[in-house]
């Protein structure tokens, strides 16, 4: 092998490191564009992820809220419905009274017509506070005999 041809092989081994060399650097940067794609994809899917548990969050409060007040009308409806049903059953007795009025002078009439206004007036301030909406103090009042017997 002569001087000339050891320094063609010598350039031509050169020239391949060369051109391997850049093919590696080209890899390596494809590589890394891709990587940063991704990466960048991964970060878009994590904000969007964390949009959508936001918005359940805020929905499943909402849903709370919304159970929490319909569970609060119930029990508003329920007292409203005690107090009619006690209203229907003192206007009963008033309605009574009046009818089976034998002598408003005896003293069974005047009796029962004094007991069916004490459960009236005993009644008056829980029944206010609910038509009001207030929470009135009702710790004075008496309890009626209805109110006794449950």
């Amino acid at each position: 092998m002569s001087a000339a041809d050891l320094c063609l092989a010598l350039a031509l081994s050169a020239l391949l490191s060369v051109v391997v060399a850049a093919a590696q650097y080209m890899r390596a940067e494809k590589a890394e564009a891709e990587v940063a794609r991704l990466t960048a994809e991964r970060d878009a899917a994590i904000e969007r992820l964390e949009r959508v548990i936001d918005q359940w969050r805020k929905t499943g409060r909402a849903v709370i809220s919304e159970m929490n007040r319909a569970d609060k009308a119930e029990a508003e409806r329920d007292a409203l419905a005690a107090q009619v049903a006690r209203v229907e059953s003192l206007a009963g007795q008033w309605e009574r009274l009046a009818v089976t009025a034998i002598n408003p002078d005896s003293r069974e009439w005047l009796q029962a017509c004094a007991a069916t206004l004490r459960e009236c007036l005993a009644g008056w301030p829980k029944m206010h506070a609910a038509l009001t909406d207030t929470d009135a103090d009702t710790t004075g009042t008496q309890p009626t005999e209805q109110e006794d017997q449950s």
